[in-house]
Protein backbone atom coordinates (compact mmCIF):
# COMPACT_ATOMS: atom_id res chain seq x y z
CA UNK A 1 0.00 0.00 0.00
CA UNK A 2 1.79 3.35 -1.10
CA UNK A 3 -0.93 5.69 0.69
CA UNK A 4 -0.15 8.25 3.39
CA UNK A 5 -2.66 6.24 5.40
CA UNK A 6 -1.08 2.86 4.89
CA UNK A 7 -0.09 2.34 8.76
CA UNK A 8 -3.54 3.36 9.75
CA UNK A 9 -5.38 0.53 7.22
CA UNK A 10 -2.92 -2.09 7.93
CA UNK A 11 -3.92 -1.55 11.64
CA UNK A 12 -7.50 -1.62 11.18
CA UNK A 13 -6.79 -4.87 9.03
CA UNK A 14 -4.78 -6.46 11.59
CA UNK A 15 -7.50 -5.68 14.11
CA UNK A 16 -10.38 -7.24 11.89
CA UNK A 17 -8.00 -10.07 10.97
CA UNK A 18 -7.80 -10.62 14.60
CA UNK A 19 -11.22 -10.78 15.17
CA UNK A 20 -11.93 -13.15 12.21
CA UNK A 21 -9.94 -15.91 14.57
CA UNK A 22 -10.73 -14.75 17.80
CA UNK A 23 -14.60 -15.90 16.37
CA UNK A 24 -13.58 -19.01 14.20
CA UNK A 25 -14.20 -17.64 10.94
CA UNK A 26 -10.59 -18.05 9.98
CA UNK A 27 -7.86 -20.05 11.44
CA UNK A 28 -4.51 -21.90 9.90
CA UNK A 29 -4.38 -25.40 9.32
CA UNK A 30 -1.80 -28.10 8.15
CA UNK A 31 -1.72 -28.24 3.88
CA UNK A 32 -2.76 -31.82 4.44
CA UNK A 33 -6.04 -31.90 5.74
CA UNK A 34 -7.23 -30.00 2.83
CA UNK A 35 -9.70 -32.07 0.98
CA UNK A 36 -9.19 -32.02 -2.13
CA UNK A 37 -10.55 -29.47 -3.49
CA UNK A 38 -11.01 -25.53 -2.13
CA UNK A 39 -14.66 -26.07 -0.56
CA UNK A 40 -16.23 -28.17 1.62
CA UNK A 41 -19.64 -28.13 3.07
CA UNK A 42 -20.10 -28.39 6.93
CA UNK A 43 -22.54 -28.46 9.99
CA UNK A 44 -21.40 -26.12 12.27
CA UNK A 45 -23.53 -25.18 15.24
CA UNK A 46 -26.74 -26.11 13.26
CA UNK A 47 -25.95 -23.41 10.37
CA UNK A 48 -24.63 -24.64 6.90
CA UNK A 49 -21.43 -23.51 6.39
CA UNK A 50 -18.59 -23.59 3.06
CA UNK A 51 -15.11 -23.52 4.32
CA UNK A 52 -12.92 -22.23 2.23
CA UNK A 53 -8.91 -23.05 1.47
CA UNK A 54 -6.56 -20.75 0.51
CA UNK A 55 -2.83 -20.76 0.27
CA UNK A 56 -2.59 -17.63 1.45
CA UNK A 57 -4.88 -14.13 2.05
CA UNK A 58 -3.64 -10.51 0.44
CA UNK A 59 -0.99 -9.20 2.73
CA UNK A 60 -1.36 -11.92 5.35
CA UNK A 61 0.93 -14.95 3.87
CA UNK A 62 0.54 -17.94 5.64
CA UNK A 63 4.29 -18.03 8.49
CA UNK A 64 4.31 -21.72 8.82
CA UNK A 65 5.87 -23.78 6.24
CA UNK A 66 3.00 -26.46 5.04
CA UNK A 67 -0.01 -24.77 6.42
CA UNK A 68 -3.11 -23.21 4.84
CA UNK A 69 -5.92 -21.15 5.51
CA UNK A 70 -9.59 -22.16 6.15
CA UNK A 71 -12.56 -19.60 6.27
CA UNK A 72 -15.25 -20.96 7.63
CA UNK A 73 -17.98 -19.06 5.86
CA UNK A 74 -21.36 -18.98 6.90
CA UNK A 75 -21.67 -15.61 8.94
CA UNK A 76 -19.07 -13.71 6.24
CA UNK A 77 -18.84 -13.28 2.71
CA UNK A 78 -21.82 -15.67 1.58
CA UNK A 79 -24.88 -13.92 -0.05
CA UNK A 80 -27.20 -15.58 2.54
CA UNK A 81 -24.78 -14.15 5.45
CA UNK A 82 -27.30 -11.76 6.82
CA UNK A 83 -30.23 -14.58 7.00
CA UNK A 84 -27.90 -16.51 8.50
CA UNK A 85 -26.71 -14.04 11.10
CA UNK A 86 -30.21 -13.18 11.56
CA UNK A 87 -31.30 -16.60 12.53
CA UNK A 88 -28.19 -16.70 14.62
CA UNK A 89 -28.65 -13.43 16.82
CA UNK A 90 -32.52 -14.09 16.89
CA UNK A 91 -32.05 -17.76 18.24
CA UNK A 92 -29.62 -15.69 20.86
CA UNK A 93 -32.27 -13.37 21.98
CA UNK A 94 -35.04 -15.98 22.70
CA UNK A 95 -32.97 -17.70 25.27
CA UNK A 96 -32.10 -14.84 26.44
CA UNK A 97 -35.64 -14.36 27.22
CA UNK A 98 -36.91 -11.61 24.94
CA UNK A 99 -39.80 -12.71 22.32
CA UNK A 100 -40.05 -11.37 18.83
CA UNK A 101 -42.32 -9.02 17.95
CA UNK A 102 -44.99 -10.64 15.55
CA UNK A 103 -45.85 -7.49 13.36
CA UNK A 104 -41.85 -6.02 13.27
CA UNK A 105 -39.33 -8.68 13.45
CA UNK A 106 -36.63 -6.88 13.92
CA UNK A 107 -37.99 -5.81 17.76
CA UNK A 108 -37.75 -8.05 20.59
CA UNK A 109 -39.35 -7.44 24.18
CA UNK A 110 -38.45 -8.54 27.28
CA UNK A 111 -40.75 -8.76 30.06
CA UNK A 112 -40.64 -11.12 33.24
CA UNK A 113 -40.71 -10.55 37.04
CA UNK A 114 -40.79 -6.70 36.77
CA UNK A 115 -38.64 -6.34 34.30
CA UNK A 116 -38.80 -4.89 30.60
CA UNK A 117 -36.70 -3.84 27.79
CA UNK A 118 -37.07 -3.37 24.40
CA UNK A 119 -34.57 -4.44 21.72
CA UNK A 120 -34.35 -2.89 18.34
CA UNK A 121 -32.18 -4.37 16.01
CA UNK A 122 -30.79 -3.38 12.45
CA UNK A 123 -28.03 -6.00 11.46
CA UNK A 124 -25.29 -4.97 14.17
CA UNK A 125 -26.53 -2.20 15.85
CA UNK A 126 -28.53 -2.53 18.67
CA UNK A 127 -31.04 -0.25 20.59
CA UNK A 128 -31.75 -1.26 24.20
CA UNK A 129 -34.52 0.43 26.03
CA UNK A 130 -34.68 -0.58 29.73
CA UNK A 131 -35.04 1.54 33.06
CA UNK A 132 -32.54 -1.11 34.70
CA UNK A 133 -28.88 -0.75 33.70
CA UNK A 134 -28.07 -3.94 35.42
CA UNK A 135 -29.94 -5.91 33.02
CA UNK A 136 -28.85 -3.89 29.97
CA UNK A 137 -25.06 -3.95 31.40
CA UNK A 138 -25.99 -7.91 31.61
CA UNK A 139 -27.40 -7.97 28.21
CA UNK A 140 -24.15 -6.65 26.42
CA UNK A 141 -22.03 -8.43 28.52
CA UNK A 142 -23.10 -11.81 27.19
CA UNK A 143 -23.46 -10.07 23.42
CA UNK A 144 -19.59 -8.83 23.67
CA UNK A 145 -18.89 -12.84 24.90
CA UNK A 146 -20.65 -14.22 22.06
CA UNK A 147 -20.29 -11.88 19.18
CA UNK A 148 -18.16 -9.26 20.23
CA UNK A 149 -21.33 -7.13 20.21
CA UNK A 150 -20.55 -3.75 22.90
CA UNK A 151 -22.42 -1.13 24.78
CA UNK A 152 -21.65 1.61 22.45
CA UNK A 153 -23.24 4.20 25.40
CA UNK A 154 -25.93 6.84 24.47
CA UNK A 155 -26.96 6.95 20.78
CA UNK A 156 -26.58 9.82 18.88
CA UNK A 157 -27.72 8.81 15.48
CA UNK A 158 -29.47 5.73 14.66
CA UNK A 159 -30.19 4.72 10.88
CA UNK A 160 -30.38 8.51 9.78
CA UNK A 161 -32.32 9.71 12.98
CA UNK A 162 -30.07 12.20 15.50
CA UNK A 163 -30.83 12.27 19.19
CA UNK A 164 -29.97 14.67 21.77
CA UNK A 165 -30.23 13.70 25.16
CA UNK A 166 -29.92 15.25 28.78
CA UNK A 167 -31.52 14.66 32.07
CA UNK A 168 -34.10 16.37 31.14
CA UNK A 169 -35.13 15.45 27.63
CA UNK A 170 -34.71 13.56 24.81
CA UNK A 171 -34.80 15.26 21.35
CA UNK A 172 -35.46 13.66 18.05
CA UNK A 173 -34.70 15.09 14.76
CA UNK A 174 -33.59 14.44 10.88
CA UNK A 175 -31.68 16.49 9.07
CA UNK A 176 -30.74 14.56 5.87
Amino acid sequence: MASKYAKKWKKAMDIEMAALKDKGVLEMIPKCEMPIGSFERVLLRGVQCIKQYLESLEGYPCKVDNTIYVINKALYGLKQSGREWNSEVNGWFINFGFERCHTEPCLYYYRRDGEFAIVLLYVDDILCATENADFKTNMFQKLDKDYGLKDQGFFNTYLGVEVEQNENSIKIHQTK
